[in-house]
């Protein structure tokens, strides 16, 4: 498999997914609390995270193993995300929105690992890490 391809998937993959995840929490958010509205968009993502990385990115199957063990890539996302963005904002004085954005940046690449290592597998994942 081609590392780079599956990364440019990767990377349309997220963009569309985010595209999503707004449009939903958009939807939502007119028939329940905004905070209900994030959870369940967050959730959608997730789930249309894994099952397009699974089918586009990686080209493998899906199975209940990998969909149980995938959202702790996105809890690992989020708290490498907000130490960044703490960091950048409260060490190196950087705007919220750039630190958000440099955080997104740096984590993309363990992102597409972790999501690799579970969807394809420990064998075939092994030379990226």
């Amino acid at each position: 498999m081609n590392i780079r391809s599956e990364f440019l998937r990767f990377v349309l993959v997220a963009i569309f997914r985010t595209g999503l995840g707004i449009l939903v929490y958009s939807g939502l958010v007119y028939f329940m609390p905004y905070v209900v509205a994030i959870a369940l968009s967050y959730v959608v993502g997730i789930a249309s995270s894994y099952t397009l990385n699974s089918i586009i990115v990686f080209r493998q199957s899906m199975t209940v193993g990998k969909a149980g063990r995938f959202p702790l890539v996105y809890v690992f996302q989020y708290l490498v995300v907000t130490l960044i963005t703490i960091l950048g904002v409260e060490v190196f004085t950087l705007g919220e929105r750039v630190a958000y954005v440099m955080g997104i940046i740096i984590v993309a690449p363990i992102t597409f690992i972790a999501s690799r290592y579970i969807i394809v597998g420990k064998r075939d994942a092994k030379h990226l890490v």
